[in-house]
């Protein structure tokens, strides 16, 4: 009889990245960690119960496992794709890969071994719930229960404790929980300074990955020696190794057979065809009895897990197929070792009851360390578990070995550390029976397991020398230490120039105003990222603090201007501080642009006042023609404008953000009037009493007639009429009257004429005629009371001369005697 193999599950573990484009700081406070226990387990671990866009901000999870620590805000997470991977099911070579020919092995496509880094912003508890990211997903993750054409799917989501020193006390060791087909296997730790192994410290995920088949007492059933998958409740063959392309419906979890209570690879559980990096479980020889016993195929991961030893007694080599190297594993995308197929059990021979200790060898799990520097040599592993021993069954294929990723920041104190990721041995089958026949002809030879492949170690720096990633040898049968068609596993990869590893850090934070402002106003302080579990802390001017992330100050003075800095906290992490500096601006002065006025010419000097806060200008509003300022933004600017009329100009004072003030002034302009003419001076005689005023018709302003002087108020007929008539001039005298133009403001044009007003002459009396004897005679003519008086000669025969021609009385002397005629006027 037979015993099937279960094997022990790993997982895992990545830590998330987050980048920014800020450039302010980010302080952590880590705590310093002693570990003083044996297999102290530190990550927690969360499955995913709900599919994942690529841009998702929040995850739906299960409950937890591991570590009693969940999740609080600012953590760093990781999400990992554990398994995911399409396959040909067909019952033929093709199986796996889709490729006709042996190896029946592989996948098609897959999406496992996909991981990124996120923050958590809100708390999850143990019980599970929606964990919040604080920026969206790059993948997508999908869980999916096995269907009829898709294995399981599934994801996770770990707790990445996070550290300032971490210390391991000598023999004492950090490990994870078991990968149980939805959670565990994984390692992930971030030591921000020094990792201290104290020489004999260990961190280990050895068979803790993906389950090897589970080996079950099979007492036979239907179908053929040539199949490739069979359904588990068939009862006969080997069960398949669990692994990215699914698990099967028996696993063995390193203690007990785990029956999942569904056929967990397409078109079944049992059989040789290695589904991705799972083995192969032993195909019998006798499908009928399940008695010709095969060992199961060994697990994969970098390295590629040998095949089971061929049947006893018919000697096929049917023997489970071993578990494949994907080509997409990277630092970049990493996996856990495949568990080993089981091989077929009848007997149930081997130290487990009833088939078990045919069980497949458990893969080793996922480790990630980032560290600062390490001291003191220690030792990282990630082997996978070897098949058990039977008698006359099937051996077990050994599980994988693991994957190993550390990253330093001090390159060269990994010189100390010693790491492996080596494939499980198969497991042997009936090693203590001597060999009764020929060796290889299946008497008494039985199955052994193959060799687990080796696993994947990715460092930034040589490791030590001896750190291993060998594949598992192969299991033998008899004593004479026989293969019997079992072969090992392949050796792994170990790439020590790896990236390292880059945690994420929180985005800095934006601090940002609606600056400038008014005073009065309110000032609202705005800051990015909104988180909503972060602690928000504002300084600013005028002892201003506040813990909200978006503050306002509601009726801001002056006092509040300045600088203002904000940061943020979120778990043990501090962003920032980031600054943003705040204008308060004093509402501009009101506009006075001065009294209305009428001004002489086209040219004026405004009057506006002189802003205490803004800036003014002048604008023309309205008028008949254009203006040109000699300084708009100066209160008392002159203005010339090109026509004479009313203007409208506005003085705006301006203090942005805080609005203007207008005032308005209406100046007129006023050209000077026409240059007055009063006309010629006139005389005139009392006995009419009037004159006529010929002043100039004015082209610009309008004219008035006065009286300045004279002896008696004339009086003027139509005094704003430049031609007039006087009247009322009955006294004799010299009066003076004024036609002046005026054109308010401008000063008056005035011409001024004199009107002489005289008497009528006293009547004249020349005296006697009067006979005298000589040449000389006197004249005696009356005295003028109005006038003047003058004598001259009107007719005679000689001349004549007077003494005084104007004296009445006044002597004459001719040239001759004779009749003189003499006229006093």
């Amino acid at each position: 009889m037979k015993v099937h193999y279960n094997a022990l599950k790993s997982a895992l573990a990545f830590l998330l990245l987050f980048t920014t484009g800020m450039q302010a700081q980010v302080t952590c406070t880590f705590p310093n960690q002693t570990v003083a226990a044996a297999n102290t387990v530190l990550n927690t671990y969360y499955p995913g119960t709900a599919n994942v866009a690529a841009g998702a901000t929040s995850i739906t999870v299960g409950a937890a496992t591991g570590s009693a620590t969940a999740i609080a805000a600012g953590d760093l997470v990781m999400i990992i794709q554990m398994q995911g991977a399409t396959q040909n099911s067909t019952n033929t070579t093709s199986y796996g890969d889709g490729v006709a020919g042996a190896p029946a092995s592989g996948f098609l496509v897959a999406v496992a071994g996909t991981y990124e880094y996120g923050i958590a912003i809100n708390a999850v508890p143990l019980a599970g719930g929606t964990l919040n990211l604080l920026t969206g997903t790059t993948n997508a993750f999908t869980t999916a229960a096995a269907t009829g054409t898709q294995g399981q799917i599934t994801y996770q989501v770990v707790r990445v404790p996070r550290f300032n020193n971490l210390t391991i006390n000598a023999a004492q060791s950090i490990t994870c929980t078991a990968w149980n087909g939805s959670t565990g296997g994984v390692v992930v730790l971030d030591v921000n300074g020094t990792l201290n192994m104290n020489t004999t410290g260990t961190i280990h995920a050895n068979a803790r990955g993906f389950r090897g088949g589970g080996g079950r007492q099979l007492g036979g059933g239907g179908g053929a020696n040539t199949d490739i998958r069979t359904n588990a409740t068939v009862n006969n063959n080997g069960a398949k190794g669990e692994g990215i392309c699914g698990t099967p419906r028996y696993v063995y979890d390193g203690t007990a057979l785990v029956n999942t209570g569904v056929e967990g690879y397409p078109n079944g559980s049992n059989a040789s065809g290695a589904p991705g990096n799972a083995g192969g479980g032993g195909t019998d020889a006798d499908p009928a009895g399940n008695q010709e016993n095969t060992g199961g195929g060994g697990g994969g991961n970098a390295g590629t897990g040998g095949r089971g030893g061929r049947s006893w007694n018919s000697n096929l080599n049917i023997g489970g197929y071993g578990g494949i190297t994907p080509g997409f594993l990277a630092s970049t995308r990493l996996i856990m070792g495949g568990g080993g197929g089981a091989g077929t059990t009848n007997n149930g021979t081997g130290t487990l009851a009833n088939g078990l200790s045919s069980s497949g060898g458990t893969g080793g799990g996922l480790i990630i360390l980032k560290v600062n520097t390490i001291t003191n040599p220690g030792s990282v592993t990630a082997n996978g578990a070897i098949g058990l021993s039977v008698d006359n069954d099937g051996g077990g294929g050994g599980g994988s070995g693991g994957t190993i990723y550390i990253s330093a920041t001090v390159p060269a104190t990994l010189a100390t550390l010693t790491a492996n990721a080596i494939g499980g041995n198969g497991g042997n089958a009936w090693a203590a029976q001597p060999d009764a026949g020929g060796p290889n002809d299946g008497n008494p030879e039985h199955g052994p397991g193959g060799g687990g492949g080796g696993g994947a170690i990715y460092s930034t720096a040589n490791l030590v020398a001896g750190s291993s990633v060998a594949g598992g040898i192969n299991g033998i049968t008899t004593t004479s230490n026989l293969a019997f068609g079992a072969t090992g596993g392949t050796v792994g990869v170990k790439n020590q120039a790896a990236a390292a590893i880059t945690l994420p850090t929180l985005p800095n934070p934006t601090a940002t105003s609606n600056s400038p402002i008014c005073v009065g106003g309110t000032l609202n302080l705005t800051s990015t990222p909104t988180i909503g579990t972060a602690t928000y802390s504002w300084t600013g001017p005028n002892a201003f603090v506040s813990a909200l992330q978006n503050p306002s100050i509601v009726g801001a003075t002056a006092a509040a201007a300045g600088t203002y800095s904000v940061s943020y906290t979120l778990g043990t992490c501090t962003a920032g501080p980031a600054t943003t500096a705040v204008v308060v601006n004093a509402a501009p002065t009101v506009s006075n642009a001065g009294p209305d006025a009428s001004v002489c010419g086209l040219t004026t000097a405004l009057a506006g006042n002189t802003p205490l806060s803004g800036t003014g200008t002048w604008t023309l509003i309205a008028g008949p023609g254009t203006a040109v300022f000699s300084n708009a933004n100066s209160p008392t600017s002159n203005v010339t404008v090109s026509v004479a009329g009313a203007y409208t100009f506005r003085w705006t004072i301006s203090a942005a953000p805080c609005g203007t003030s207008q005032d308005n002034v209406v100046i007129t302009f006023v050209a000077n009037p026409t240059v007055s003419n009063a006309g010629p001076d006139q005389t005139i005689c009392t006995t009419g009493g009037s004159a006529t005023m010929a002043g100039n018709v004015p082209t610009v302003g309008t004219g008035t007639w006065t009286q300045v002087s004279g002896p008696v108020s004339g009086t003027i007929t139509t005094p704003a009429s430049a031609t007039t008539t006087i009247t009322g001039l009955t006294t004799a005298g010299t009066y003076v009257f004024q036609w002046t133009i005026a054109n308010a403001p401008c000063a008056s044009s005035t011409d001024q004429i004199s009107v002489i007003v005289n008497a009528p002459p006293t009547a004249s009396n020349a005296g006697p005629d009067a006979t005298v004897c000589g040449l000389t005679a006197t004249l005696a003519g009356n005295v003028p009371t109005t006038g003047t008086g003058t004598w001259t000669q009107i007719a005679g025969p000689g001349t004549s001369t007077f003494v005084n021609a104007n004296l009445a009385t006044t002597n004459v002397t001719v040239s001759v005697v004779g009749v003189y005629t003499f006229r006093w006027t």
